[in-house]
């Protein structure tokens, strides 16, 4: 395969899905002073098959020698590329409730190039209200923030009736990069990605298992 065709290749939106926790896993490796892993090993740290963690290296490019396992350093160099790690992005959060501010405060939301630098409300009682360094701003000023800033991601903590108004703001401000907490689905066009994480959908999910035992 050619590099300019390998840069045009397509990766399978489950495979995307996977890298993250194949990172945290071989980070993991790292913290242990773990030099070389295996597809075996791998494979059981993610819960899938051996056959799946091969074929989803196909999309990271050259990885060592077949059946010597992977080193560990060059398999995190490799899928943090991949997953742009090495740069920043920045993340403003719309909802400034309980939701938002947790996830203001959440390390996760903080670490691995990912950094809050906005929190927005419509509330006239909690704007400009302190969340950790950050203070809550009205959601008239989305537009001015995202401006100047590289590759933006939008989070939407707002009750289900203010979503969708709130995904043509961030659209409208140049966010093409959502992650949906509020419990109703989200649709747009091509050019935008929408993660929606519904989680009272996986309680009833979880529920609906225990209700068969």
């Amino acid at each position: 395969m050619s590099t300019e065709n390998y840069k045009k290749t397509v990766i399978p939106e489950k495979v995307v899905a996977r890298l993250p926790l194949y990172r945290r896993i071989v980070r993991n490796c790292l913290n242990n002073k773990i030099k070389v892993i295996s597809s075996e090993e791998l494979a059981e740290a993610a819960m899938v098959n051996s056959a799946t963690v091969r074929r989803d290296f196909t999309f990271l490019g050259s990885l060592g020698v077949r059946g010597s396992g992977y080193d560990v350093e060059v398999l995190d160099r490799a899928i943090s590329q991949k997953l742009g790690a090495h740069n920043t992005w920045p993340v403003l959060i719309a909802g400034a409730g309980n939701l938002g501010r947790a996830l203001t405060n959440s390390p996760g939301f903080n670490a691995n190039g990912f950094f809050v630098v906005g929190l927005f409300d419509i509330d006239p009682g909690v704007i400009g209200a302190k969340v950790g360094d950050l203070k809550v701003e009205d959601m008239s000023a989305l537009s001015r923030r995202v401006t100047g800033l590289r590759n933006p991601i939008g989070v939407i903590a707002t009750p289900p009736a203010a979503a969708e108004a709130t995904v043509n703001l961030m659209i409208e401000a140049g966010i093409l990069s959502i992650l949906n907490f509020a419990p109703i689905l989200l649709r747009t066009d091509e050019s935008v990605r929408v993660r929606n994480v519904d989680l009272s959908l996986e309680l009833e999910i979880l529920a609906f298992y225990l209700n068969q035992t």
